[in-house]
């Protein structure tokens, strides 16, 4: 009987406890950056850092992050998927994950393109992005801030690295000239590889 009684008392410390997480990015926050875990149903934990902005708030995820003149992007499709780098240096999400997460829930997006000279800002009030048949395009962005197409950012594009060239120009593979992977349309664009990028998103529900 005190052999069982031990077992028994045994059992709640072998099956170990179980984490509660947050499934979004917190909704106030009181430093610039912050590192939570998330999980979603059918994913593994993973950690994202949640931006706070002066201007528009709270409860925004950064899932793309590329500092000036960085080749760190230069990666293949597959790569892109999965997502690569640190939360809290050079990183992206992965594009599996970004179509999850914009699906699952809807998202707002939030878009900062820097160089030495000038910035572009832009926020939207929709974002999805699509699944891998669709070839991860951008399914839904409207409600913009500002003309998405003046930095080449347009409903409908399909995500390009330089081993999958799906910008719709016939004279160019973007990813392969400015050695990263993107939404490029066919337009030369804003984007490239000395300027900085920012991506967030934030749920709306």
């Amino acid at each position: 009987m005190i052999l069982k009684a031990v077992f028994l008392f045994l059992i709640p410390v072998s099956l170990g406890y179980v984490e509660d997480l947050p499934d979004r990015c917190p909704s106030a926050q009181d430093e610039l950056f912050v590192y939570p875990k998330i999980q979603f149903p059918g994913l593994e934990p993973f950690q994202v850092r949640c931006y706070s902005d002066g201007e528009f708030g709270s409860g925004w995820m950064e899932v793309f992050f590329k500092f000036y003149d960085s080749w760190v992007f230069n990666l293949t499709y597959d790569q892109y998927i999965n997502g690569f780098g640190h939360v809290e240096y050079q990183h992206f999400i992965g594009l599996e994950k970004l179509h999850i997460l914009t699906n699952r829930k809807p998202h707002e997006v939030f878009i900062e393109i820097l160089n030495y000279e000038r910035g572009y800002r832009v926020r939207c009030e929709n974002f999805v992005v699509g699944d891998r048949s669709e070839g991860y395009s951008l399914k839904r962005l409207d409600g913009c801030s500002e003309d998405t197409e003046s930095l080449q950012l347009i409903q409908g594009t399909k995500f390009s690295t330089f081993d999958r060239d799906l910008d719709g120009s016939p004279d160019h593979n973007w990813a392969k000239e400015l050695g990263l992977g993107f939404w490029f349309s066919a337009g030369k664009p804003i984007l490239e590889k000395r300027k900085l990028l920012y991506l967030f998103i934030r749920r709306k529900d």
